[in-house]
């Protein structure tokens, strides 16, 4: 990853300095209908749509095993609260 951008650890976002989580709610993204229907059940509205929007087109990706350990490594704190969330 030498020469990349950095990206910052989702956990900088939502945890505190004590690293614990600091947020009410938190979904994982590979599952946001769970939110959306909590957010529905919030305002009351149960027809609510949600469009799709700036969608990248499926494509295949491939990384190589080092390079994933890179990133695993990289963002093992994200990956960690990944897990926790249901």
């Amino acid at each position: 990853m030498s020469g990349e951008i950095r990206l910052r650890p989702q956990t900088d976002y939502v945890t505190g300095e004590d690293g614990r989580l600091a947020v009410d709610r938190l979904w994982r993204y590979d599952d946001l209908e769970v939110a959306f229907a909590w957010m529905r059940d919030k305002v009351g509205k149960k027809k609510v749509r949600l469009p799709e929007r700036n969608v990248s087109p499926p494509r295949e990706h491939e990384v190589s095993a080092s390079t994933r350990a890179l990133i695993e490594e990289a963002y093992a704190a994200d990956l960690t609260l990944y897990r926790s969330i249901g």
